[in-house]
């Protein structure tokens, strides 16, 4: 599991594991580091939580105590599945922790609807 999160001189005080790209990258991170991350979310001090394992991954965006918009994929061909309705932070941390747990029954906290945004034309 690694816990990815935007790039910046707060982040890299508090996860200074850099990866390529745009952001930072904790590797086998703890309940306590993926707890931080959702306080600077919540603080504003990062925009955005990615929890990803394999092809598998959530991500919340949002600050304060919500609401925050949260998306998820399970790595199969339906793809990004949104949580529906606003996302409160008590409820978005026990979203984030339930994945980082790896309950079977993470996704039950919350409804959700699939991607089913048209495709665009070129």
């Amino acid at each position: 599991m690694e816990l990815i999160l935007p790039s910046g001189d707060l982040v890299a005080s508090l996860f200074s594991t850099p990866i390529e790209g745009s952001g930072s990258s904790v590797p086998a991170p703890s309940a306590a580091q993926v707890s931080s991350a959702i306080e600077g979310l919540a603080e504003g001090w990062i925009e955005y939580v990615i929890l990803q394992e394999g092809d598998e991954f959530v991500q919340a965006a949002g600050e304060g105590n919500g609401p925050y918009r949260l998306e998820r994929c399970e790595g199969d061909p339906a793809g990004i599945w949104y949580a529906d309705g606003p996302i409160d932070r008590s409820t978005l941390t026990t979203v984030l922790l339930s994945f980082h747990r790896r309950d079977a029954d993470w996704t039950a906290h919350v409804p959700w609807l699939p991607n089913t945004a048209p495709a665009t034309s070129e």
